[in-house]
């Protein structure tokens, strides 16, 4: 309820040990969502950038591109960064990441938790970034820290559910479900793009890279409309169901 009734992003500061990131992994485990570390998400951009980002077991690695790791933050229920600013200063790059991830995620469920105050913040980053972050709900937590008095966190990460099993089993797991989303998935979003005359294509695109908040992806030509790639494809649906949603 409380997501519901306070503008976003919701601005979470405080010393440390008071239990804001606890804060934050509760709104996801309750929305569901995704909690990440500020500089964690940026290295993962980094690498996606140049095509070197991988997610999944170390026995069964699969490539993430750009796009798609853009599309996670921007699909999911509820986003959390943390340790947002924890050094005293920040590069161009990390200002223009922080700066897209906020447009990104605007009017939507979105945490923002650091241990520094929004003045500390501005200087940091700049004022568009400091205004974009104090613009919603502002919320100061105060206290001991509690890591000190050696609490546990509050909440466990969820199990993985394949941790049972013996590793071939697992693998299998993995294998079907990345054999769906390349296969059956795929074949459904080629036939959705089979529907659209070639001017519905371009301009479906079009607006996936206006909305975008991939830097590099904006920078990208026009994809072959006649013949997509999974990655293209993967953006043209979510922009299709997004004006589908708009319009019901």
């Amino acid at each position: 309820m409380f997501l519901k009734t306070h503008a976003f992003p919701i601005f979470v500061t405080g010393p440390a040990g008071t239990g804001k990131s606890c804060v934050g992994r509760l709104c996801v485990e309750r929305l569901g969502g995704q909690a990440v570390v500020f500089r964690h998400a940026f290295a993962d951009h980094l690498a996606a950038s140049r095509g070197e980002l991988e997610r999944g077991p170390k026995h069964f690695p699969y490539r993430v591109s750009e796009r798609e790791l853009w599309r996670g933050w921007e699909e999911t229920p509820c986003l959390v960064v943390d340790e947002v600013a924890k050094r005293e200063t920040a590069s161009a790059a990390e200002r223009d990441f922080i700066h897209n991830l906020l447009d990104l995620r605007e009017g939507r469920p979105m945490l923002v938790i650091s241990n520094r105050p929004l003045s500390e913040i501005k200087t940091i980053y700049d004022g568009a970034i400091g205004s974009r972050i104090g613009g919603g709900t502002q919320i100061k937590i105060a206290g001991r820290d509690r890591r000190l008095d050696g609490e546990r966190p509050c909440v466990q990460r969820a199990p993985d559910p394949t941790a049972d099993l013996p590793l071939a089993q697992r693998v299998e797991v993995w294998r079907k479900q990345l054999r769906y989303e390349r296969t059956v998935l795929h074949g459904e979003r080629w036939n959705l793009w089979q529907t659209l005359t070639h001017q519905q294509r371009e301009a479906v695109m079009n607006r996936a890279k206006h909305k975008t908040a991939s830097l590099w992806w904006k920078r990208q030509p026009m994809p072959d409309l006649d013949n997509p790639s999974y990655d293209d494809l993967m953006w043209a649906e979510f922009e299709l169901k997004a004006e589908a949603g708009g319009q019901a």
